[in-house]
């Protein structure tokens, strides 16, 4: 059982996300806790441009693959998580993210973080 925490969402325009991070943390005593960016396989670092609904990995060697939307439609902001050793092995599920409150992201004058 994990516990999603600290998620976060840029939107440089105050409309279009560009980036996504959230922490996995046990929920059962356990001792998994990090962060999950949108990583980038080509760059080897999270990616510039966060893209609605597209499935992305945690990081390089993470075992842990997600998908967030905000799109108006059945998938609206809910965030699903995989998690999988192989395929045979693969455990996945999804949370309700309520909508983040947003402010001012010092990046210009539309540049929300929420």
């Amino acid at each position: 059982v994990y516990q999603i925490k600290n998620f976060y969402e840029r939107k440089p325009d105050g409309k279009d996300i560009t980036s996504v991070s959230f922490d996995i943390a046990a929920a059962n005593n356990g001792t998994l806790d990090f962060t999950c960016d949108a990583y980038d396989s080509a760059t080897d670092k999270a990616v510039e441009n966060f893209e609605d609904g597209h499935v992305y990995k945690c990081g390089n060697t993470s075992l842990f693959s997600w998908s967030y939307s905000e799109v108006d439609d059945a998938n609206k902001g809910r965030l699903f998580l995989w998690q999988g050793a192989s395929p045979e092995t693969l455990i996945s599920g999804f949370t309700n993210i309520p909508e983040p409150y947003c402010h001012a992201g010092g990046a210009g004058t539309l540049d929300l973080v929420c």
